[in-house]
């Protein structure tokens, strides 16, 4: 009794060739090498071919396209998203400063009754901070569009 299965698949030199690697009932290992394998014959076989013309037209239409109105309208949205990201970058860290000020302040007025720094965190409250807290909530939905654009 004999036992066969195809380990690999190759076309070697475009030739349409697989290698085979076939077992006997005593357990040795043979290979041998089927040739003129027909691309009608074997679904595989066509399906690679296809899937080969398929990319080298891909890579003929990124080429052409390399330097199209896609390509800058990409770097035009590109420059925009780093512009956002950076701003949001520092946006970040000065809401951070306001909340750290604004935890000290609230430390000390709970805790000594001294109402220094709290009382110049309340002044710029409306004029500053929640302007800051805006542009963060808006410059965060920009970037979450510009990446599902991307």
């Amino acid at each position: 009794m004999r036992t066969c299965f195809v380990v690999g698949f190759t076309d070697l030199m475009g030739c349409g060739s697989r290698l085979q690697v076939s077992k006997n009932s005593c357990g040795k290992r043979r290979r041998s090498m089927i040739t003129a394998v027909d691309e009608e014959d074997d679904p595989m076989l066509a399906d690679i071919a296809a899937m080969k013309k398929r990319m080298e037209v891909k890579k003929s239409l990124e080429k052409k396209d390399s330097g199209g109105i896609r390509a800058k309208v990409g770097d035009a949205t590109t420059g925009m998203q780093d512009f956002v990201s950076t701003l949001l970058l520092y946006n970040f860290f000065a809401v951070i400063f306001f909340l750290v000020w604004l935890a000290i302040g609230a430390g000390m007025h709970f805790v000594l009754g001294n109402d220094t720094l709290l009382d110049p965190w309340l002044q710029i409250w409306t004029p500053l901070i929640q302007p800051l807290l805006g542009v963060l909530m808006l410059g965060t939905i920009v970037s979450g569009t510009f990446s599902k654009m991307r």
